[in-house]
């Protein structure tokens, strides 16, 4: 939260600039930083119902949770450890970014991992 946070501060002051509106409810209060709108905050990363609940106890400015592996399956059981990634929407190109730069979808041409069986259409 210490890396992120302050660079997504940076970049949302400089779109400020340009004109863009961004917001970060818990980084305007924490670093008393203004111009910031409202953005949509989502956290993942294998959130289950206990993480949940703590996130909820102590309170959070979360607006949606990415819960996928324990949704599906319950814990005693293997899972199928598998990742979708959005890399387009209409035929404009989308990028996943994270601190783990083997989780960046940074060329387009991944596109075809997602087409299913070397480009049998679109899933």
């Amino acid at each position: 939260m210490r890396s992120g946070l302050p660079n997504f501060c940076a970049v949302a002051l400089a779109l400020h600039s340009l004109g863009k509106k961004l917001n970060l409810m818990y980084t305007e209060k924490e670093f008393g930083v203004a111009h910031f709108g409202k953005i949509v905050i989502t956290a993942n990363n294998d959130l289950n119902k206990e993480t949940i609940d703590a996130l909820n106890k102590q309170g959070h400015e979360v607006d949606a949770f990415g819960i996928g592996r324990y949704l599906v399956t319950c814990y005693s059981q293997t899972v199928l450890g598998c990742v979708f990634k959005l890399v387009e929407i209409n035929d404009q190109p989308r990028i996943k970014l994270s601190k783990d730069v083997t989780k960046i979808n940074r060329d387009h041409d991944q596109k075809e991992d997602a087409k299913g069986g070397g480009g049998m259409g679109r899933i």
